[in-house]
């Protein structure tokens, strides 16, 4: 099983692609599918500046148990590769990418931002 990061934006490609989506955030407005709530941010948080949401999200993960987060996204996603998402763009700031620094740093899981290639048109 390969974990990726992505958006809400994309869920229709993810989906295509053969990935099972998992939301980490803590809102899901307009998404319906899986939730990993345990990785989502406060409500308190969301507006943070960075400086402060940082240390406060990295608080939430030291309080988890990397190994049993796998486990739990493994039966969600019934062991298929799948995509842990929340709302921001690639490019922006974001919680995903914090935890998938703490995923590759506890168990050396790389856990990356999924691209959706798209196809070229000849016309």
């Amino acid at each position: 099983m390969k974990i990726y990061t992505g958006y809400f934006a994309r869920v229709k490609q993810y989906r295509e692609a053969g990935l099972v989506t998992i939301s980490i955030a803590r809102f899901n407005k307009y998404y319906s599918g899986a939730s990993l709530k345990l990785l989502a941010p406060t409500a308190e948080m969301i507006h943070d500046a960075e400086n402060l949401y940082i240390p406060k999200y990295k608080n939430i993960l030291s309080k988890l148990n990397p190994s049993g987060i796998v486990d739990e996204i493994k039966n969600l996603s019934d062991g298929k590769d799948c995509i842990l998402l929340c709302y921001e763009k690639p490019t922006d700031f974001c919680h995903r990418k914090l935890v998938a620094k703490w995923l590759n740093d506890s168990l050396q899981i790389e856990v990356k931002e999924f691209v959706v290639k798209k196809e070229l048109s000849l016309f």
